[in-house]
């Protein structure tokens, strides 16, 4: 994770370097990909409870989506 031009090693994602955890058979030429991110903010110090979360969908005309994979 790059912190300010540097790194930092305290985001840890152990076991997920290139794993599959969802396949899906596409058709067509085009195809549209979408994630809905939820990244919480610590303020004052305290941490209670916030979670980041991240969801991933494919389209094939970038209007109706279909969820692929878990939410992370």
């Amino acid at each position: 994770m790059a912190v300010n031009g540097g790194y930092s090693d305290s985001a840890n994602v152990s076991d997920s370097y290139n794993k599959i955890v969802e396949e899906v058979s596409l058709s067509g030429n085009t195809v549209y990909l979408k994630v809905d991110f939820l990244f919480n903010t610590v303020s004052n110090g305290s941490s209670s409870n916030s979670i980041d979360t991240a969801n991933f969908y494919y389209s094939y005309d970038g209007s109706s989506w279909t969820k692929i994979g878990e939410q992370l």
